[in-house]
């Protein structure tokens, strides 16, 4: 029975205890963060912004405002936050954060490892880059946009599932920065007019930003690397192969374009010759008809087959050119170093050993298209 008492006792001065370490943020007494930006200001300090959520409307509608504040390090501004309002800033609701062009220039490794250092902030963030200055982003009033900050947030995640995006968490950051054969890539976002936008894709070598990459490249590059495949995929071609499958129409034209919905698609890489350096780049795709510029004669014999093998031509050109970018700004962000580490063993592959590499590299590309559906009625 004594026994049991000293338990009991001792149970309750743990709980005491436990009780004391833990720290409470309650609603009232709190400001959630939603969104963070950086800018680069001079002599060397940064401006940090950051989107504030507000309390629901009476229409249903959230609200937000913008604070920014100046600091020598990311961390100093982040704490300089605080002072300036009445409550504590919480960061465990962020998930969108900005980087100037000016800033992510320079490096921003130092930022990112701060941001995964802290607890309070998920290593599911997303991650991205503006070529102008994230406060202005922030503080215009969007006519159709409550809270810019969740906002943002669920604009990269709709373009990370369904179009050209790549992922671009603050996990896939780091591990594409401490890997010795990939680069990282974020998404450019850009407020045109009255609204945000994803405009194109920051490539990167290490932590610094050295060039961008067009939507119409950056869907092949989304093709290579992700789960999450884009819907829809436009091609542009030369009419030569297909014009005799074209109904005579009251205007010259040069190209054909189409709009491809992706079913499915497959990808793959390998090393064939690591004396040169030589990567064999294939992709299938399953894709349907959703629109083409010209008056096609499906229903002729053979138009369908021509239309494959033309798409198939025009989409490796279109890969060759992507893969040539890559080389020529020195930014591996397929991971062709990643295949060539798993292929060779006792490479030692360091990042600065690869990029020495990398752009003597050559690609064997392949793409090959199957038309699912017409969408014509035969």
């Amino acid at each position: 029975m004594i026994k049991f008492k000293i338990t009991q006792i001792a149970v309750v001065l743990m709980l005491v205890f436990l009780t004391g370490c833990f720290h409470s943020s309650v609603l009232e007494r709190t400001s959630i963060s939603v969104a963070l930006g950086y800018d680069k200001m001079g002599e060397g300090k940064i401006q940090t912004s950051s989107v504030l959520y507000g309390p629901t409307s009476k229409e249903g509608k959230e609200s937000s405002h913008v604070i920014s504040v100046v600091g020598e390090t990311s961390k100093g501004a982040r704490q300089n936050l605080n002072h300036k309002l009445a409550f504590k800033v919480v960061s465990g609701q962020i998930r969108f954060i900005a980087y100037e062009s000016e800033l992510a220039e320079e490096g921003i490794i130092s930022i990112v490892d701060t941001l995964s250092r802290d607890p309070s902030y998920g290593e599911m963030m997303y991650l991205s880059v503006t070529e102008k200055p994230i406060r202005d982003l922030f503080a215009y009033k969007y006519p159709n946009i409550s809270n810019v900050g969740t906002y943002m947030s669920r604009l990269i995640a709709h373009n990370i599932q369904n179009s050209w995006v790549p992922s671009c968490t603050l996990h896939d950051f780091r591990n594409d920065y401490y890997s010795a054969g990939k680069e990282a890539v974020l998404p450019l976002v850009e407020r045109t007019d009255k609204e945000v936008n994803v405009t194109a894709l920051a490539l990167f070598k290490k932590d610094v930003m050295i060039g961008k990459m067009q939507p119409k490249e950056a869907v092949y590059l989304k093709l290579l690397l992700d789960r999450d495949q884009p819907e829809t995929i436009e091609v542009k071609m030369p009419k030569d192969g297909m014009a005799k499958y074209v109904r005579k129409v009251g205007h010259s034209f040069n190209y054909i374009k189409t709009a491809l919905g992706n079913i499915g698609s497959h990808s793959s890489i390998k090393l064939i010759s690591k004396d040169d350096l030589t990567f064999d780049v294939r992709i299938q795709l399953n894709v349907e008809l959703q629109e083409v510029s010209e008056d096609y004669d499906f229903a002729e014999q053979g138009a369908v087959q021509q239309l494959e093998t033309e798409l198939s031509k025009q989409m490796s050109k279109d890969l060759v050119k992507m893969l040539n970018q890559l080389k020529r700004l020195n930014s591996d962000a397929v991971g062709f170093g990643e295949v060539y580490r798993s292929s060779v063993r006792n490479s030692a592959l360091t990042k600065d050993k690869w990029q020495d590499m990398f752009q003597k590299a050559t690609f064997n590309t392949a793409v090959h298209v199957n038309l699912i559906r017409t969408g014509t009625i035969e």
